[in-house]
């Protein structure tokens, strides 16, 4: 008979929220217990494994080794529970449980999201969806954090840990609450005019700049005239329209805009179009869900 008591699962929960926070009072709120609580738990795994699970220093909480290995044996008993749901909800051909994932607000304000939306209503209407928005750094750190199951980024990714995989393309654009200010732009003008900024508009700033003006290799997003700034895409466009100044705006997010003529795009001589690969970003070499497999697929089939 094997010795179902040799290890507490019910206890997981309590360390993983102290081992992930490394602060016993802040876990209790976030696991919705007790500190007295989360202690027990802590407690009763160091009993059951013989070895303790935190260190402190300098009145500072660590994870010992063993307590870094119970982690990672956690997160591998998670994604083995997970295969198993999914492998018993394939027997009726539906997907359930929760899939979450980060992106960009350009990301949202496309027709991809919507379409992933219509897919999950006609084909899994049981899968649940926990989508942040934030910019491509972001998207990183909560992707090596094990916070979410995949991310889009807006640019290239250099790390060992990190799989990333081409999705689409954007088209970036200068926009302005009027035509007069686009016209006969130069280093000096940029510069001088006002700017509004939101959270990717340095990146796309510099894309922008490196297509129509390369040489001005010194001119960075520091060095313009930033008069507003807004935490969301959405709303720096708005600022846009109401006058308060430029910005690099991926193109799909203000067709209508455009249509409408409520602000206006800068076309250069020579046409440049100015894009920039969008990429899925996995986790590399950790077991993808079956559920987690398809969305991503959904939105590679678009």
């Amino acid at each position: 008979m094997r010795d179902f008591d040799s290890l507490d699962t019910h206890s997981f929960k309590a360390f993983w929220v102290a081992s992930e926070l490394l602060n016993f009072t802040l876990a209790a709120k976030k696991a919705g217990l007790t500190q007295s609580g989360i202690s027990q738990h802590i407690s009763k795994l160091e009993r059951q494994l013989g070895v303790p699970l935190f260190e402190r220093v300098n009145k500072k909480v660590f994870l010992t080794d063993a307590g870094s290995a119970l982690r990672t044996y956690i997160d591998k008993y998670l994604d083995e529970v997970e295969e198993l749901k999914d492998s018993i909800s394939s027997q009726d051909h539906s997907l359930s449980g929760e899939v979450s994932y980060a992106m960009p607000a350009s990301c949202l304000m496309s027709s991809h999201f919507p379409m992933l939306l219509q897919k999950r209503q006609s084909d899994f209407p049981k899968l649940k969806l926990d989508v942040t928005l934030c910019h491509s750094d972001q998207v990183i750190e909560k992707l090596l954090d094990n916070e979410i199951h995949f991310g889009f980024v807006t640019k290239g990714v250099k790390h060992p840990g990190i799989k990333i995989t081409p999705f689409c393309c954007e088209r970036y654009i200068l926009v302005a609450p009027n035509k007069h200010v686009l016209k006969d732009l130069s280093i000096k003008s940029l510069r001088e005019l006002p700017f509004v900024e939101h959270p990717d508009a340095s990146v796309l700033f510099d894309f922008w700049r490196k297509a129509h003006f390369p040489r001005a290799k010194t001119l960075g997003w520091s060095e313009l005239n930033i008069v507003g700034r807004m935490n969301s895409l959405a709303g720096a466009i708005h600022m846009v329209e109401g006058g308060m100044g430029l910005a690099v705006i991926p193109e799909h997010c203000v067709q209508d805009q455009l249509k409408s003529r409520s602000i206006h795009c800068y076309k250069s001589d020579d046409a440049k179009e100015v894009t920039n690969q969008i990429h899925i970003a996995t986790l590399d070499g950790s077991h993808v869900t079956r559920r987690v497999q398809t969305v991503i697929q959904v939105f590679l089939d678009m």
